[in-house]
């Protein structure tokens, strides 16, 4: 149960002269007892050759909280973002992060140097056993091109080491996600449009099931069943 709706504020820089306010919504657990902080960024400043985008800017996550980030164009919400997941440092100031917390993110743009199926790509959110269901997922594509007794035993060499992994419960998350974002495993990542490759990456922070997911418009290019599914499944992994 959610006992109040905080919102929090920093300073950052507006398009103009003026300064805006960038404010995140923050449902707080009602007992505060169990508040553990997450993430947090204290007194962080960033600035790209300009007024700054962050100034002085305090701010934490704590487990159970959902937070929705709202501000117009260069308010510093993907940058606030890149912060908290590591891959952007402040000039100034503190990112504070609790042991062993996993991050994922999705990305406004796509990166570069993502390349193999929708399958692959969406599979590498879980490490080291999604490359392993990865390595599962297309040998038992080619023993469907190529049923040879090579083909069939190195299917089953990969089958065992998925066993032993425990990884079929991972095969079923990565292939529910799938499914429900209407993705087809088999097409390269490279030829897919624009809005399949989100898509795909969307799927891929997912899977992950990280303790902190940042989402940055994870809305695009989802039709309302997709967007609706995304929801409930969030919900239910808390």
């Amino acid at each position: 149960r959610l006992a109040s709706f905080h919102a929090s504020s920093w300073p950052v820089a507006g398009p103009s002269s003026s300064r805006g306010i960038a404010r995140l919504a923050c449902p707080r657990l009602l007992d505060v007892s169990q508040r553990v902080s997450l993430l947090s960024i204290q007194s962080v400043s960033i600035a790209f050759g300009g007024p700054p985008v962050l100034d002085g800017a305090s701010f934490s996550i704590e487990r159970g909280e959902r937070v929705s980030l709202v501000g117009r164009n260069g308010a510093g919400k993907s940058t606030l973002m890149k912060l908290l997941d590591g891959t952007m440092l402040p000039d100034t100031g503190e990112i504070v992060r609790q042991g062993g917390v996993t991050v994922a993110r999705l990305e406004q743009d796509i990166p570069d140097g993502v390349h193999g199926t929708i399958y692959d790509v969406v599979a590498e959110g879980l490490g080291e056993d999604g490359r392993l269901l990865a390595r599962y997922h297309e040998a038992s594509l080619t023993v469907g091109v190529d049923a040879s007794e090579a083909n069939l035993k190195a299917r089953d060499r990969l089958h065992h080491a998925v066993d032993s992994a425990n990884g079929w419960r991972l095969h079923t998350r990565v292939e529910t996600v799938l499914e429900h974002l209407g993705l087809e495993a088999d097409a390269q990542f490279e030829k897919a449009s624009g809005g399949r490759k989100r898509q795909t990456l969307l799927a891929r922070a997912l899977v992950r099931q990280p303790d902190v997911l940042l989402l940055d418009e994870p809305t695009n290019h989802l039709d309302i069943d997709a967007i609706e599914w995304m929801e409930g499944y969030l919900i239910e992994q808390g």
